[in-house]
């Protein structure tokens, strides 16, 4: 690094941050055109799954690591008029009912075959019924792709909560891409009313409209088998929308040396495979929150955020709670705690400065 000033080390994580990006887009481009040829495919087996093309720049692909994203996939003809919510949305998810009207209609996807009968409920849409079917349509065609090309370059996998893709870029790169179906509904629609004034106040505090937040996602990702009926709400693509907002300039920075630092100090543990970056921008959301306005995110802040993140991120740990913004589930819930206390410790010994930082690329 050419100098241990606040404005010299941000130029030196820049240049860093922005190399990795390029890596990463030139690496994403070429899985994107496989996988958009299949999205394109699996729409003649099935019109749900007429998934939009993949785009880096687009809020709904979250990027995990240089080789890695989760994609929103919005399912298309739903039948939102036959359909009730039910649940706690404080819970983080819901229920979606089928009303004993609907029927399939000719110009109308089916979706019949991801109905499952509750005994209590009624008819509800299952996510582990739809991830079935949608697995099934990806390698229908996939199957078809490679006999058309003998270079068969994508396969998928299923997974119990979600389905990924592996699309082989050469000899020993696979680039991941794991999908999360989800359904669109009306931000009016009840029980989501009860989210209004928190999404209201989330962006007020950010000085941001909340105006376009028409809809609310719900994604095909159950927790457990027992589960299944559970649709999760998520923020991830107004979340990624608000993160990459120009008035928190050094909050990529912030980001990206963050998940280095999480990276290098739980190499050979099993909670780097479940700390994800998700977690970190969550934490960073919340730092948002508690200094909203510009002049905190500007170059020169560049050391101090992230020393005030890092310490933030040890609290978080250290009590096994992080709220998400919108919904306040805690997205630590499900982590070992006696794992959080000690990655808390590890990471509280880090310092800001050039040296250490230096040390991460």
């Amino acid at each position: 690094m050419p100098s241990n000033s606040k404005i010299g080390i941000f130029r030196a994580v820049n240049f860093h941050l922005r190399h990795s990006e390029e890596r990463m887009r030139q690496q994403f481009n070429k899985a994107a055109a496989c996988i958009n040829d299949l999205f394109m495919t699996m729409s003649d087996y099935d019109v749900r799954f007429h998934f939009d093309p993949i785009s880096l720049d687009d809020c709904r692909c979250e990027v995990m690591s240089k080789n890695e994203v989760n994609l929103l996939c919005t399912m298309k003809d739903f039948p939102m008029q036959s359909c009730i919510l039910q649940g706690d949305v404080t819970s983080g998810a819901v229920m979606i009912r089928i009303a004993d009207h609907y029927t399939t209609r000719p110009d109308m996807a089916s979706w019949e075959d991801i109905i499952t009968v509750d005994p209590t409920m009624g008819r509800c849409l299952s996510t582990t019924k739809l991830l079935n079917s949608l697995f099934d349509v990806i390698q229908r065609s996939i199957l078809e792709m490679s006999q058309e090309n003998q270079q068969r370059s994508i396969t998928c996998r299923s997974w119990p909560d979600q389905i990924s893709l592996f699309v082989r870029l050469d000899p020993s790169t696979r680039f991941r891409v794991h999908l999360l179906p989800m359904i669109r509904m009306r931000r009016s629609m009840e029980p989501f009313r009860k989210l209004d004034k928190k999404i209201q106040s989330v962006f007020k505090c950010f000085h941001l409209p909340d105006a376009n937040v028409d809809t609310i996602s719900l994604v095909a990702k159950p927790n457990c088998t027992d589960q299944q009926l559970l649709w999760r709400i998520t923020f991830n693509d107004v979340e990624n929308r608000i993160f990459n907002n120009p008035q928190f300039l050094c909050a990529k920075h912030c980001l990206y040396i963050l998940d280095r630092l999480c990276a290098r100090v739980c190499q050979s543990w099993e909670t780097r495979g479940r700390l994800l970056r998700y977690h970190l921008q969550t934490i960073l959301l919340v730092e948002f929150k508690t200094r909203p306005q510009p002049k905190y995110w500007t170059p020169e802040k560049f050391r101090s955020r992230l020393k005030d993140v890092v310490t933030s991120l040890c609290e978080s740990l250290r009590a096994k709670k992080c709220l998400n913004v919108f919904t306040d589930v805690n997205v630590f819930s499900h982590f070992d705690t006696d794992n959080l206390k000690l990655l808390a410790g590890k990471l509280s010994k880090f310092k800001a400065d050039q040296a250490v930082i230096s040390s991460l690329f």
